[in-house]
């Protein structure tokens, strides 16, 4: 018990009861502690999904001018790695030492870039279809798509203190998507765009390979003129029009209406087409396949 219980006149049990309630106390504060982190990290995320559903709508009412300047990028990185592989064949003058570490350099970049791009629709598309996005996926969605308003997301990321005084540069959506990508530093900072594309894509970016990113734009402009088409109110007698769209069955190769699922002439079941390409890695996809040929990722139907 030692002299200071003495000195109070405390006993054995005092002493016990004591540390019981230290350690109550102790365990208590520590559970509040973690309580608070819970809910902020909640907080955080629903914030997030809220600013991937943002960039989602973005996305869909501006893919004609996104798709152009993917398309301009991807154009002029092939230009790039052509005055490269010119240049790395044959001796070179400084100038053209010069020009060829300029070149790679801003090719290396623009890559990154593409590789983001890509990604970015294929998780857009998986994110339109309902399927569970990871906390970096859906962070990839709001910091990345400033990208099309001019904002250089990568430099960006690169400093520490951002100047707000640019924001007044922004026309108002790109000013939004400005502040969520500066709010989501102070959110999940331990993710980084060029963290995430270099380790993703580091060999096909060293090796100067394009990525294939028509397949991911094709299939989410698909899937945003389904979701427009389907918008169109029906008539008012209320019965439903055929699309026009056609499939072939696989057994007797008559035309049938998209919504077929049985063919009327040989009974055969009609099943759903799968999606063009591989949601987790953006490759194209062979009708009917089960697994990505590139990745092995399961394909769901």
């Amino acid at each position: 018990m030692g002299l200071f219980g003495k000195f109070l006149g405390a006993t054995k049990n005092d002493a016990k009861v004591a540390k019981y309630e230290y350690k109550k106390a102790k365990l208590e504060t520590k559970e509040r502690k973690k309580e608070a982190a819970r809910n902020e990290k909640q907080g955080q995320i629903k914030d997030i999904q809220e600013g991937a559903q943002l960039s989602l709508n973005y996305a869909k009412n501006n893919y004609e001018s996104m798709c152009e300047k993917v398309s301009s990028l991807y154009n002029e990185t092939s230009e790039l790695i052509t005055v490269i592989n010119d240049l790395k064949s044959r001796k070179l003058s400084r100038d053209e030492k010069k020009q060829l570490v300029e070149s790679q350099e801003e090719a290396t970049e623009n890559l990154e870039y593409l590789y983001l791009s890509k990604d970015y629709f294929i998780f857009l598309t998986r994110l339109a279809n309902g399927m569970a996005l990871k906390n970096e996926q859906m962070l990839l969605l709001v910091k990345f798509c400033a990208f099309f308003d001019g904002v250089d997301v990568l430099s960006d990321e690169d400093d520490e203190d951002v100047d707000d005084s640019l924001l007044a540069d922004f026309k108002e959506i790109g000013r939004d998507f400005k502040e969520m990508f500066v709010s989501s530093k102070k959110q999940l900072s331990d993710f980084n765009l060029r963290d995430y594309v270099e380790e993703k894509y580091c060999d096909e970016i060293n090796d100067l390979k394009l990525p294939e990113i028509e397949t991911a734009l094709d299939s989410f402009e698909k899937l945003a003129n389904k979701e427009n088409t389907s918008k169109v109110e029906e008539p008012i007698s209320g019965s439903h029009q055929e699309s026009g769209k056609t499939v072939e069955c696989p057994n007797c190769h008559c035309s049938l209406p998209e919504t077929a699922k049985f063919c009327p002439k040989c009974g055969t079941k009609i099943e759903p087409q799968g999606p063009a390409f591989c949601m987790e890695c953006g490759s194209s996809l062979r009708p009917g396949a089960k697994f990505c040929p590139k990745c092995g990722a399961k394909i769901n139907k």
